[in-house]
């Protein structure tokens, strides 16, 4: 207030500010709402900020229930926090196949994501991370790798059962000659029928051998490395 009645307003821009405020709600309510699981950790992995999905998913009743804790207590990876933090120092990301335990201490398979967060100076404020749940994809690859490793099985067996046919045959029909009369060009009749038989078995047998290297080709069943249940590059157990 002035003498005689006057008084002085001081006007400040503050629209950026505003602008800001409503960029931030948006992107609040974007990560709340979104149905992939995301968490915030301050730099030593404790958790700082989890959505609704990731609640869900674990299975717990509230946010509180997991905030304040460190994410060791629910990753489930031999050495992973350390292969991420310096995944993160060295490109500031990972990115791979884990596994997490839920609240009734169950796990599934998960394909996580995470990020360094740094500020406009380039300095380290916390990590985010998010993933999805992959366990029906992950059963699924099980179940297709064990069909397939059948198949191979089989495959082996319908060619080794040709030989067995063919060995005993050929005793037959050199035991059957030595008998008189008209009997032994019957029974080599058959063994001929027995043989052709066999002859396109070993058609489909060149024609599995195709299915075989498909599959070991593009599924890697019956090489030694893949048992279903190794990790590999970028996943940990």
């Amino acid at each position: 207030m002035l003498p005689e009645s006057q008084f002085v307003c001081t006007i400040v821009d503050i629209t950026d500010r505003k602008k800001a405020e409503e960029l931030l709600l948006i992107r609040d309510h974007a990560i709340r709402s979104s149905i992939n699981a995301i968490w915030l950790f301050d730099l030593d992995f404790n958790i700082t900020y989890v959505n609704r999905s990731l609640v869900s998913m674990m299975n717990y009743n509230d946010e509180s229930e997991l905030i304040g804790k460190n994410v060791r207590a629910f990753l489930f990876m031999q050495n992973g926090i350390e292969m991420i933090r310096k995944e993160l120092e060295e490109n500031g990301s990972w990115f791979g196949e884990s596994i997490l335990k839920k609240s009734d201490d169950s796990t599934f398979h998960v394909l996580l994501w995470v990020n360094l967060v740094r500020d406009e100076k380039g300095k380290s404020i916390c990590i985010m991370a998010s993933f999805i749940d992959i366990t029906d994809r992950k059963e699924m690859e099980s179940v297709k790798r064990k069909a397939l490793e059948q198949i191979e099985k089989n495959i082996e067996q319908f060619a080794i059962l040709g030989d067995h046919i063919r060995n005993p045959l050929a005793m037959i029909v050199g035991l059957s000659s030595m008998m008189p009369g008209d009997i032994p060009d019957k029974i080599i009749l058959q063994a001929r029928e027995i043989d052709r038989i066999v002859t396109q078995l070993d058609m489909g047998w060149i024609e599995s051998e195709k299915v075989r290297e498909f599959i070991k080709r593009y599924y890697m069943v019956g090489s030694a490395d893949t048992t279903g249940d190794e990790p590999g590059k970028g996943e940990a157990k």
